[in-house]
């Protein structure tokens, strides 16, 4: 009997320390709002296919060719996973991991880059831009200042959800 207790015990345990070790993936944000809007991208991965199969299940009954042609049109290199919607609310922010959106409040003063702390529906999240990628300027006369259309930066954003923290790395980008 005591031998069945520590073997039900040990397989709880081991259960409980799966479950709390689930791998978040960004995912694309539903919607990114109506503007050209700041956002964080990371590469396509396994988790942004899962959610467009269930998408184009979902949304074509069934019919195999509607299916095959909707998962071919949503494949994509990147998907945009944070942002705030061209600040359509003040302080809130979204976040987008295994398909599911979250919505977060920022806990940090406002910063460059979505630098900062975040937290909510469970979940906190840390932004740190790092290094400048990319950097896109206009053509002006010799005598005007050159100014910047867009810019990419690496970005190292680390999300904890119960016991378990994930590091996404991801570009972060903003222009017009």
């Amino acid at each position: 009997m005591r031998i069945k207790l520590i073997i039900i015990c040990l397989l709880l345990s081991s259960s409980a320390a799966y479950a709390g070790d689930e791998t978040l993936w960004p995912t694309m944000l539903r919607s990114l709002g109506d503007c050209v809007t700041p956002r964080i991208s990371a590469p396509y991965n396994q988790a942004q296919e899962k959610a467009n199969e269930i998408y184009c299940r979902t949304h074509n009954q069934n019919d195999p060719e509607k299916i095959k042609t909707c998962l071919e049109n949503s494949r994509m290199e990147t998907v945009d996973f944070f942002t705030d919607r061209c600040g359509e609310t003040d302080g809130v922010y979204y976040i987008s991991l295994n398909g599911i959106d979250y919505t977060l409040k920022r806990l940090t003063p406002p910063a460059d880059l979505y630098a900062g702390k975040y937290q909510g529906d469970g979940i906190s999240v840390v932004v740190k831009p790092r290094k400048l990628l990319s950097q896109e300027m206009t053509h002006t006369e010799e005598d005007s200042p050159a100014e910047i259309i867009s810019e990419e930066y690496e970005a190292r954003v680390l999300v904890t959800k119960g016991a378990h923290t994930t590091e996404i790395k991801g570009v972060f980008w903003q222009g017009r």
